[in-house]
């Protein structure tokens, strides 16, 4: 049976490590709160095994083609154009409840949204499993589509790493597209 001088000590030890765990996190979110308000860090990531978490923080609209001097079309969207029975005419023509489509297979778009990242899918729906997210500001090659699903236009990108994957064109109330082309 432990002594109860060791126990006490046990039990110091043990109120010392939470302790530091927490003081630890809490200078790493100042830390990275003035490099925040610096504009220097967009997240937060941070593993250190025993404590997992990343925090989107970006105060700034994320980089965009524009910013590095590619021409880009405006991401607002155009008038609407007349929906089908169908739902998909031609490229030109919009999905029922999608927005009108602006893309084309075999031209160039970036991921156009404000902060979000757009999550691409194995296949054209919303329930299809996730492949990645891509940052706002990716460019990529449409290679197919469009599909109607879920009330979106869907397109099969590809990314400058040859990730081919099923992305929608847009919107939602932040973002009236999530790609938008290149021009």
């Amino acid at each position: 049976m432990a002594r109860p001088e060791l126990r006490e000590l046990e039990t110091i030890l043990t109120l010392a490590k939470h302790v530091t765990r927490v003081l630890l996190i809490l200078a790493i979110l100042v830390v990275f709160g003035i490099a925040l308000a610096s504009g220097a860090v967009a997240a937060i990531e941070f593993d250190a095994g025993w404590i997992t978490f990343e925090i989107p923080l970006r105060s700034t609209p994320a980089p965009t083609p524009a910013d590095q001097g590619v021409t880009v079309v405006d991401s607002h969207p155009p008038a609407p154009t007349k929906r089908t029975k169908q739902g998909l005419e031609n490229a030109q023509q919009s999905c029922q409840d999608a927005p009108p489509q602006r893309l084309q297979v075999g031209e160039a778009a970036w991921v156009c949204t404000l902060y979000d990242r757009l999550i691409v899918h194995t296949q054209p729906s919303l329930d299809a499993p996730e492949v990645t997210r891509l940052t706002p500001g990716t460019q990529v090659v449409v290679v197919g589509g469009p599909e109607c699903m879920d009330g979106y236009t869907w397109w099969k990108i590809q990314d400058e790493h040859n990730l081919v994957a099923w992305g929608a064109e847009g919107g939602d109330e932040v973002d009236p597209y999530f790609l938008c082309p290149l021009k």
